[in-house]
């Protein structure tokens, strides 16, 4: 929360218009997508026809004090008096809360994110819907002088994009997730339907690395190992060839959100959504992609499970490792957890072999998708990393208010005031 007071023009209304770095580029509707540490510079223009006392405050997480003084004071177009009240704010890594037995996990900032069926509330006639996490910039008059007549507008509101810096968490311990992950899957093969069990078909995949959206590539990529196992029957005759199957791998993600309108007790899982009423459950899930193999290098697992070499005439399984490419667009929401909602995401895959009769083979596991840049973070003025603060803030604000060399270094700018002044 920011708080600035100065001496500025009364009559029979005035205006208050909050102006970020994005609307010098005359696009203001794409928007600046923001993370934590990220300095949010901008100013209010305010419009007025004669001089009083106002005081304007500016909130969005923490406490400022600038005062106003002639140098931001021009003379507009249409005869009013404008004056161009520079702020600055840095965007914050955690959330506060007032009470002590919030966890610590739940105050994490969360990314900016509208989903769900928007409800209209009979009585406020505000728009609700689950999940909604938004960020908004407000100006409001602290004090309206009393020769000010009717408004136009009195305060102004910003709503600003926030992707904060969410890293990886440990791998996800799927037994507590009853039927809602499957790391490995097992099915009987035959050369053709009405034949005989050839042997049985293993397949299983870990957790892989995270999708990171924040990554300078145009798609946030990982990679997930696959292993396959055959254990063919002794009776079989001819004997099974698997270095001559051509195996093809269907996969997708899928994006569940959990919601509740009360906190949830404990991390909430399908089967919570399924036993309490106030927890529901939405689903969805991205474009599929196929990969074809045509050649894998299978071999012979000679090594018993005992750790001693087994002798030839006996059946060994044969064994193979297949690494899929997983991408995923950008545009994607990271992995989160808070009170009242829960973004989680499951890897999909489809494995099968041409030519020979099986069941599907389906896996789902747990993968998270981040955003963590590999650079080391620096606030910045308009949401990238590196560079001199003082100079980039200096330097955008003197291109928003043109002719004004006067203007607050970073430290006046975010610092909140005194004990003193107060």
């Amino acid at each position: 929360m920011a708080s600035q007071e100065g001496v500025l023009a009364a009559g029979p209304s005035f205006t208050i218009k909050i102006v970020l770095p994005e609307d010098l580029n005359g696009q203001p509707d794409d928007g600046e997508v923001r993370k934590g540490g990220d300095v949010l510079a901008g100013y209010l223009e305010v419009l007025i026809d004669s001089i009083v006392g106002l005081n304007i405050m500016v909130v969005l997480e923490e406490s400022q004090y600038v005062k106003t003084t002639s140098i931001h004071r021009h003379q507009s177009k249409e005869g009013q008096i404008s004056y161009q009240l520079p702020f600055a704010f840095v965007i914050p890594h955690k959330l506060i809360s007032p009470k002590s037995d919030v966890a610590s996990e739940y105050l994490n900032l969360l990314p900016s994110m509208k989903e769900g069926l928007a409800f209209k509330g009979p009585l406020t006639g505000r728009i609700y819907m689950q999940p909604n996490v938004t960020y908004t910039i407000t100006a409001t008059p602290l004090r309206i002088p009393a020769r000010v007549g009717s408004a136009m507008r009195w305060k102004d509101r910003r709503e600003i994009s926030i992707m904060p810096s969410i890293p990886a968490a440990p791998p996800l311990q799927i037994d507590h997730f009853p039927c809602e992950y499957r790391t490995n899957c097992g099915k009987t093969l035959k050369q053709h339907f009405w034949s005989r069990p050839a042997g049985r078909v293993i397949v299983s995949a870990e957790e892989p690395e995270p999708l990171n959206i924040s990554t300078s590539a145009p798609r946030a990529t990982s990679t997930v190992s696959v292993k396959l196992s055959f254990e063919p029957c002794a009776t079989h005759t001819p004997p099974v060839r698997p270095y001559e199957w051509n195996v093809t791998v269907k996969y997708y993600l899928r994006i569940r959100t959990f919601y509740t309108t009360r906190q949830y007790t404990q991390v909430p899982t399908k089967k919570t959504a399924k036993t309490e009423a106030l927890v529901q459950k939405s689903s969805s899930t991205t474009m599929p992609e196929v990969r074809q193999c045509n050649t894998l290098s299978w071999r012979l697992q000679r090594l018993s499970s005992a750790g001693t070499i087994t002798e030839d005439t006996e059946v060994l399984p044969w064994t193979t490792t297949l690494t899929v490419p997983v991408n995923a667009s950008k545009t994607l929401v990271p992995t989160f957890l808070c009170p009242l909602s829960t973004r989680r995401y499951a890897l999909v895959m489809e494995v099968s072999i041409a030519n020979v009769n099986h069941d599907v083979m389906a896996l789902e596991i747990p993968i998270q998708v981040i955003s963590e840049t590999t650079l080391p973070e620096k606030p910045s003025l308009n949401g990238a990393v590196g560079g001199s603060i003082d100079h980039e803030l200096l330097e955008g604000l003197l291109a928003m208010n043109p002719g004004n060399g006067n203007m607050p270094s970073l430290e006046e700018a975010i610092q909140p005031p005194s004990y003193d002044e107060v």
